[in-house]
């Protein structure tokens, strides 16, 4: 989960195990973690973005299929 301030810039991301249920995800208290770091907060949020993005573009298929066949060239290479 990631916080971002009123001019949409990350400040925070909260990592760790999760579970959802019918009201939204739990963070267990025991196992997570609050990230500060600018440089980390940057590149956790970038690649969220480019996940998100390329998870569009290839749009929902008729089928299931495995994640690596939905990813797009440069993001496949990307997360290498």
């Amino acid at each position: 989960m990631v916080y971002v301030d009123a001019h949409g810039h990350p400040q925070a991301v909260l990592s760790g195990s999760t579970k959802l249920d019918g009201v939204g995800p739990l963070y267990p208290e025991h196992n997570c973690i609050v990230i500060r770091r600018r440089s980390s907060r940057s590149a956790i949020c970038s690649t969220g973005n480019n996940l998100k993005d390329d998870t569009e573009a290839a749009g929902i298929p008729p089928q299931a299929k495995a994640v690596s066949a939905l990813q797009g060239r440069h993001l496949a290479h990307q997360m290498r």
